[in-house]
């Protein structure tokens, strides 16, 4: 699979929300269904639920991430 993320806010203040976009695309030859999770470093933050069908058809997802400490913060998605 092949994802495409943006975050807006880009620089999100503490404790403030955020919008986390997922585009996830299916480049195999059957479809998937599974979960996608986000985690800041690595706590979850949130999971959704996916089904992303064969030969590249895009799958739209997008979570509320609100950071909580200053700093940076390493965003990690995951696929189950």
């Amino acid at each position: 699979s092949d994802l495409d993320v943006s975050v807006a806010p880009s620089h999100p203040l503490v404790n403030t929300s955020a919008k986390v976009s997922v585009s996830v695309q299916n480049l195999g030859t059957q479809d998937v269904e599974g979960v996608l999770q986000l985690l800041d470093n690595e706590t979850l933050v949130s999971s959704k639920a996916v089904s992303v069908r064969a030969a590249g058809r895009a799958d739209d997802v997008w979570f509320t991430w609100r950071p909580t400490s200053v700093g940076l913060h390493s965003l990690h998605l995951r696929i189950i």
